[in-house]
């Protein structure tokens, strides 16, 4: 192995390394993402030009436009032989295969097959323009230049939100300048791609909804804890607030939710001698542990908040439900906005 394919191995490995160390969220493929591609694979070239099958490593970077469109810029470096004309012409006697690069820079438009698979997995079809340089390693041949057209597709897996296993297969045509003819080559490899910045396809936030109203609680006796007067069916002693607000997939409250909250507060100084618990729950996109944690968080921003307000911390008791309860069918989008909530339960 030469030198210069020891030190691009080493820089694919290290954006690998980099790529593997972002964001561990849920994900699907968004809009407006920068995309950092490290590639190790195989290039088959054809049988007509005097060179061997080599390994290839190589980096993409891209931008998506939409869910759909995207565009790429791509450097491939392939370590192949040089297996030319024989030393001694006449004769078929070749005393050595010399070491060669063949180096691709291409420009290249995705086209995202989006919502037919699971949102993690997203298959794609490509196919763009560019140029590519056969450099031998012997002495009286010059390197050659060919312009080059190439389609094919690949898949995508989210590993987390902002990363994504990939796998490329590309069939390459090269217009061979030395007037040969079109010669016919095979780039496959896999990559691992660092998706920065973009818009989440269904952003979780709560519904823009009038919100309930608080209700005080029933008139106090020794023997029942005060309860909201009429708390919504099957959610018996909640208080329930549908549009306290999130970014998608942060737990850092929307200044829209602070009327709702201080109004909560309100309540609180009002009724001293109760404690709540701040549930949180979720709808059913992503999985089952990312959302657990993810209500716990939620809930933990609004304690802090009401903290702050001046509420006793011994007075509220943050509790994430992620996905368990639903109040309504994870079915459409309508129906999962119902279930990303939090609720205030009097447990005192």
């Amino acid at each position: 192995m030469t030198n210069r394919s020891v030190v691009i191995i080493s820089l694919v490995l290290t954006a690998c390394i980099l790529c593997a160390g972002t964001s561990t969220a849920w994900a699907e493929h968004r809009a407006g993402t920068f995309d950092v591609t490290p590639w190790l694979g195989g290039y088959a070239i054809d049988g007509d030009l005097p060179y061997d099958n080599g390994w290839t490593a190589g980096l993409s970077m891209g931008y998506n436009y939409t869910e759909k469109w995207g565009a790429e810029l791509s450097f491939n470096y392939v370590d192949a032989d040089y297996d030319g004309p024989p030393l001694i012409t006449g004769t078929g006697i070749d005393f050595n295969d010399d070491d060669a690069a063949v180096y691709l820079y291409r420009f290249d438009v995705l086209y995202h097959l989006t919502g037919i698979l699971p949102d993690e997995v997203v298959p794609y079809l490509a196919g763009g323009v560019g140029m590519t340089t056969y450099d031998p390693d012997r002495k009286g041949l010059d390197s050659d230049n060919d312009f080059i057209l190439n389609y094919g597709g690949g898949l995508k897996y989210y590993l987390t939100r902002d990363l994504a296993l990939r796998g490329d297969l590309r069939h390459v045509i090269d217009f061979n300048s030395q007037g040969s003819g079109n010669e016919n080559n095979v780039l496959y490899a896999i990559g691992l791609t660092c998706e920065m910045g973009g818009k989440p396809k269904r952003a979780e936030v709560e519904p823009a909804a009038v919100p309930e109203p608080l209700s005080p609680p029933a008139q106090e006796t020794a023997a029942t804890p005060p309860q909201p007067s009429t708390p919504p069916p099957g959610e018996q002693g909640s208080i329930v607030f549908r549009n306290i607000l999130f970014d998608f997939d942060k737990s850092d409250i929307k200044a829209e939710s602070y009327p709702i909250l201080d109004e909560v507060m309100d309540y609180l100084d009002d009724h001293t001698d109760i404690k709540v618990e701040i549930q949180g729950h979720t709808d059913s996109i992503g999985t089952a542990a990312y959302n657990m944690g993810l209500s716990n968080r939620r809930a933990a921003s609004v304690k802090k908040y009401l903290v702050d307000k001046g509420i006793e911390t011994t007075r509220l008791e943050p509790m994430g439900f992620g996905l368990t309860r639903p109040v309504a069918p994870n079915d459409s989008e309508e129906n999962r906005a119902k279930n990303r909530r939090v609720e205030f339960k009097p447990i005192q």
